[in-house]
């Protein structure tokens, strides 16, 4: 696949002690310890300045959850079904709150998210990170959801999820998160089949999604030929989720059930 593969920016790497840098191999033979010592501060220095710049990374991109599907499968609003004991919104919150610094949900119906808040935010996860962003345009399915989502946020890429995944993987978000570069648009494709409500959307995708929704196309799809997108394959998926029960959506109450037996 055109995309799919990660490229080895290592590829050049010479594992030769001719080539080490800071001279390692003279200044061991010689017994250099003070020599030695400062090389390895400056190491131990670089290794933490990596973690801190990574982690800003992390803190750059916001997460964005799609609450305003119908849920007519269901019968009622898939986001407060309880699995294994919480709120599925509270469950997905859980997890993102140690990813992000900001989320945003994505709904048509505020009120409904505001007084989920105020009942008991710490037990649903509701941090001050936490924003409730209304839907700018109705009835146009999880397209429109990303695109409110986008306008909303402050980040540049942003992590969207459906609020219907009970089983999201911090491990395999982070992964995602961290192949973004140079791309608009990153989530897996399995099997021929694309998740499109499990990944990286840039702000880039607002005019794609405005020029699809004008010509009233509502498939998340449609706008991945417009913009940059890298679809992660099952073989980099199942290193972080081997059964990939990240990607599992609940639909009806026969899913539900399903869901409900796995040990997970």
């Amino acid at each position: 696949m055109k995309n799919e593969n990660v490229r080895n920016r290592h590829a050049g790497t010479v594992n030769n002690t001719s080539h080490m840098p800071f001279n390692f191999r003279g200044r061991a033979a010689s017994g250099d310890r003070e020599g030695a010592g400062q090389d390895n501060k400056r190491v131990q220095e670089i290794a933490k300045g990596y973690r801190i710049r990574r982690r800003r990374e992390e803190e750059a991109v916001t997460a964005i959850v799609l609450a305003g599907g119908m849920s007519r499968r269901m019968g009622h609003d898939k986001a407060f079904l309880d699995i294994k004991g919480e709120p599925l919104i509270g469950r997905q919150l859980g997890v993102l709150k140690n990813i992000f610094k900001n989320i945003i949900i994505a709904t048509n119906d505020p009120q409904k998210y505001t007084s989920f808040k105020s009942v008991n935010p710490v037990r649903n996860n509701f941090s001050n990170g936490v924003k409730i962003a209304r839907d700018v345009v109705l009835g146009r399915g999880p397209l429109g959801g990303i695109y409110s989502g986008l306008l909303a946020s402050d980040s540049f890429y942003n992590f969207v999820v459906a609020c219907d995944m009970p089983f999201i993987n911090k491990p395999l978000i982070k992964y995602i998160i961290e192949n973004r570069e140079d791309y608009d648009v990153v989530i897996p494709k399995i099997g021929g089949r694309i998740h499109p409500l499990f990944g990286v959307y840039s702000k880039n995708c607002i005019p794609a999604i405005e020029e699809t929704l004008k010509h009233d196309r509502l498939e998340v799809r449609s706008i991945f030929s417009k913009v940059k997108a890298r679809f992660l394959s099952r073989r980099q998926i199942e290193k972080f989720d081997k059964n990939m029960l990240s990607l599992l959506n609940i639909n009806t109450p026969d899913e539900l059930r399903r869901i409900k037996e796995l040990k997970a």
